[in-house]
């Protein structure tokens, strides 16, 4: 069970900049507190507190707040009323789903002045027979109860009616008498008689609930496996782990050997027989039945090489199969060749030099005469070497 530290309260209190000596508002529910403690020292100028939804047994702690003027008692284990006689400034109280039965105990709200607000519905105490009049006589300062406005008329009826103890423990007997038929097999029978709402079984509801969060928690934080989409041997798994959905949650990635599809964080892989051309395929999905297509060409038979062997072919009357030969034998030739059969530099260049020659169409060579009259060798720029 947790316990009411200043650690606590300051997360609580980030609206506030986690200052906590000026703390006007603090909610503590579901926190499964079982004491009252330090609030009335730490937090001096706080006017709502919200208790609901613990396991608070007892009203303590809590006097010496002059400001406070609304507490959320709902859903806690409460059996009595007391030690709120210093809230000066309090003007609504929640008391709903307690277990308060002594009646009695609102007495001790006389000196609150300023209560408006009182709310006592789901208390073993609302069973009494007049207990809507012996609290409107009890404390006339009342304006709601249990969410009913007070009327003038029936507090008028309320405060004719004499209430005393006896009378309120006379009304509890009458009431057990007639529950129990009031022999005394069945009067101890009633009393031994286990319910299902007490205090005891409202902290073991408790306890369950902890427990059953701190499995899911559990269970939450477990890391997930990481999906594997290539082995350690570099071996290309199929995966099918998506859903299709919007186009936009689609991402297609296609590899010489693989193909695969992002959906939504989620993967579909694909490992392809046969190589193919990344840069020349394509994806389409249709936009009424939502259908995936992704179209990749085969990367042995690319289409535009074909046909550019086929216009060479053509143009020079070579067959392509022959013509596809030939260029593979200079590309092996090319690649053969070392460093020492390459051209030296100076033999390039003697041949541009030296080769100041255009060739016709019909394969002749004629010199160019125009450019050797009026070529002029200038004696200040110096020779190749």
């Amino acid at each position: 069970m947790a316990t009411i530290t200043e650690d606590l309260l300051r997360k609580c209190a980030e609206h506030n900049e986690c200052e906590i000596f000026s703390l006007e508002e603090i909610s503590l529910h579901q926190r499964n507190i079982k004491k009252i403690e330090h609030i009335d020292r730490w937090c001096r100028d706080l006017k709502i507190l919200y208790l609901h939804s613990n396991l608070i047994s007892k009203i303590e702690n809590l006097s010496r707040l002059k400001k406070l003027e609304y507490v959320n008692f709902t859903l806690n284990n409460l059996t009595r009323i007391e030690n709120l006689n210093g809230c000066e400034s309090l003007k609504k109280l929640d008391f709903t789903a307690n277990f308060i039965g002594e009646l009695t105990s609102i007495e001790t709200l006389q000196g609150n002045y300023n209560l408006e607000e009182l709310f006592l519905t789901g208390n073993p105490c609302t069973e009494f027979e007049g207990y809507r009049d012996f609290v409107i006589a009890t404390l006339p300062q009342l304006m709601i109860l249990d969410g009913d406005r007070i009327k003038k008329s029936e507090r008028i009826m309320a405060l004719q009616v004499q209430f005393n103890n006896e009378d309120i423990i006379k009304s509890f007997d009458d009431n057990t008498r007639d529950n129990a038929n009031y022999d005394e097999e069945s009067q101890e029978k009633f009393w031994k008689q286990q319910t299902k709402h007490t205090p005891l079984s409202r902290i073991e509801i408790y306890k369950h609930m902890e427990k059953s969060r701190k499995k899911n928690d559990s269970e939450m934080k477990k890391p997930k496996t990481e999906r594997k989409l290539i082995t350690d041997d570099d071996k290309i798994l199929n995966v099918n782990e998506a859903k299709f959905l919007d186009t936009s949650l689609l991402e297609a990635d296609v590899q010489p050997n693989y193909v695969r599809v992002k959906v939504n964080g989620k993967y579909f892989q694909l490992h392809l027989p046969e190589e193919v051309h990344p840069d020349m395929s394509t994806s389409q999905r249709s936009q009424t039945t939502g259908h995936l297509v992704i179209i990749m060409p085969k990367a042995n038979g690319i289409i535009k090489e074909r046909k550019c062997l086929e216009k060479v072919s053509n143009h020079r009357g070579i067959s392509p199969r022959r013509l596809k030969k030939n260029s593979a034998e200079k590309e092996s030739n090319m690649q053969n060749k070392t460093l020492e059969d390459a051209p030296s530099v100076m033999q390039l260049l003697d041949k541009i030099v030296s080769n100041d020659t255009d060739r016709d169409n019909e394969g002749t060579v004629i010199r160019n005469e125009m450019q050797r009259e009026t070529f002029v060798d200038n004696s200040e720029v110096p020779p190749l070497i």
